[in-house]
C-alpha cells in the first residue's frame, strides 16, 4: 500500500430495479450521509458502488446518483453488466435464477479495492457518528476482527430531511438491536 491509498474501502451493492425495495432512495441517503460523517472526520475512505447486472430499461447509478465530493477519497461505481452475471446464473453451483448475486457483487468490489482496510456494507446502512469518528483515528489494527450491533429504524427516514436532520432521525427512531453477541 502507498501513501495515497485510502485508509477503508467501503463496499456496497445494488440494482436499480426495487431489490431491497427502493434502492435509489437508500443508496442516495447511504451516499448523503455516510459521505457527510466522512467528510466531518477528514476519513481517507474508498467508497465503491457495485451496480449488478443492471436493468436494461432503468436509468444506471451513475446517471441518477447525486453525490458531494470526499474530501479524501473518491467514490467508484463499477458495473457488472448482464453478460457477466449470465455467466454465473448458467453455472450449476448459481443457478438461482435471482436478478442480483449479492455475494459475488461484494466481492468484484473487495478485489478492487486499493484500501487497507475493507468495510462491507449495505446501502440502506448509515454510520452512527461514533464509528466514523473511531475509524478516523487511524487506530485499527490488522491483528483483529471488528464488529457493530445494527439497529433498525421504526420507518422510512423522510425524504425533505437535510443531512444533519436525517442523522438525528436515525439516533432517535431506532427499535431493534441486533446484537450477534448475546
Amino acid at each position: 500500500m502507498d501513501r495515497h491509498s485510502p485508509y477503508i474501502s467501503v463496499i456496497v451493492v445494488s440494482r436499480n430495479d426495487g431489490y431491497g425495495g427502493n434502492p435509489v432512495y437508500r443508496l442516495q441517503n447511504f451516499l448523503d450521509c455516510n459521505i457527510f460523517l466522512f467528510n466531518k472526520y477528514m476519513l481517507s475512505v474508498e467508497l465503491i458502488i457495485v451496480e449488478w447486472n443492471p436493468p436494461k430499461d432503468n436509468p444506471k447509478f451513475k446517471e441518477i446518483i447525486n453525490y458531494t465530493k470526499l474530501e479524501k477519497g473518491e467514490v467508484k461505481i463499477i458495473e457488472v453488466p448482464s453478460i457477466v452475471h449470465n455467466e454465473f446464473v448458467h453455472n450449476k453451483f448459481f443457478n438461482s435464477g435471482k436478478p442480483m448475486l449479492e455475494y459475488i457483487a461484494k466481492n468484484v468490489g473487495i478485489r478492487r479495492a486499493k484500501g487497507k482496510f475493507i468495510l462491507v456494507t449495505n446501502p440502506d446502512i448509515i454510520f452512527n457518528e461514533n464509528l466514523v469518528r473511531f475509524l478516523s483515528k487511524g487506530v485499527i489494527s490488522d491483528k483483529y476482527f471488528y464488529r457493530t450491533n445494527r439497529y433498525d429504524l421504526k420507518k422510512d427516514i423522510p425524504q425533505n430531511l437535510s443531512v444533519n436532520e436525517r442523522l438525528r432521525f436515525c439516533e432517535k427512531n431506532w427499535y431493534k438491536v441486533f446484537d450477534i453477541i448475546g
